[in-house]
């Protein structure tokens, strides 16, 4: 089932809803900020099957990893950022769906 502005607005509706929206958001940008740190630290080889190849192709593999993870920690970070933004400054009257979003 896929959830629409009904749906979160009924959610949001309740303080319980707010900081359990809130706690999510702090998760998912605990979330972010270690995959943010794997890539930091070019912890990336847990993923890769780097088994037969050169030592400079491991190398680039494992930067461009790096920079892939931090990438995406950044992306769930934002993610994070947003929920805990929507449970902060919740307005009923302004609740819009994804196309609200977009526009």
């Amino acid at each position: 089932m896929i959830a629409d502005s009904t749906s979160s607005a009924s959610i949001m509706r309740h303080n319980v809803g707010r900081v359990a929206i809130g706690l999510v958001g702090v998760i998912v940008i605990a979330a972010g900020l270690y995959r943010s740190y794997r890539g930091v630290t070019m912890d990336v080889h847990h993923e890769l099957d780097l088994t037969g190849l050169s030592p400079t192709r491991v190398a680039w593999y494992r930067r461009l990893g790096a920079i892939g993870e931090v990438g995406r920690g950044i992306g769930i970070g934002l993610v994070g950022v947003f929920l805990m933004l929507s449970a902060i400054n919740y307005q009923p009257s302004e609740a819009t769906g994804l196309d609200g979003a977009l526009r």
